[in-house]
């Protein structure tokens, strides 16, 4: 599915960032009936997603995790305690979390039918 049609069938309802990390609460109604799905985001898979968005310069993951944003570095307490997230952010989490759960789903479906094949 493109990112453009994921944006059709993903709706954001809640989201919140804090000491453990973020949390994406969203709608998916691609199929028959809406699923409700929430997504739970530890605070290095959190700093990955916004640092590919661009919504902060960069992050270090050693003993303490760092987040580089405006020429500063933040622990990542202090940084979820300043830094307010938007539904943009939140929707573009959700749809790449999507998009990395059916690229993985067809990469199984295509180790399945080469074993499949193998057995042939």
């Amino acid at each position: 599915m493109t990112t453009e049609l994921s944006r059709k069938v993903v709706t954001v309802t809640n989201w919140s960032l804090n000491h453990k990390g973020m949390t994406v609460s969203y709608e998916r109604t691609d199929g028959k009936l809406p699923k409700t799905l929430h997504l739970i985001l530890s605070p290095v898979e959190t700093a990955r997603y916004l640092y590919s968005m661009a919504c902060i310069d960069g992050y270090k993951d050693t003993t303490e995790l760092m987040i580089q944003n405006d020429g500063v570095s933040y622990s990542w307490g202090n940084f979820a305690l300043n830094y307010k997230t938007c539904q943009w952010e939140a929707l573009q989490i959700a749809i790449w979390h999507e998009a990395e759960k059916e690229l993985e789903n067809n990469i199984n479906m295509l180790e399945l039918d080469s074993a499949i094949n193998a057995l042939k």
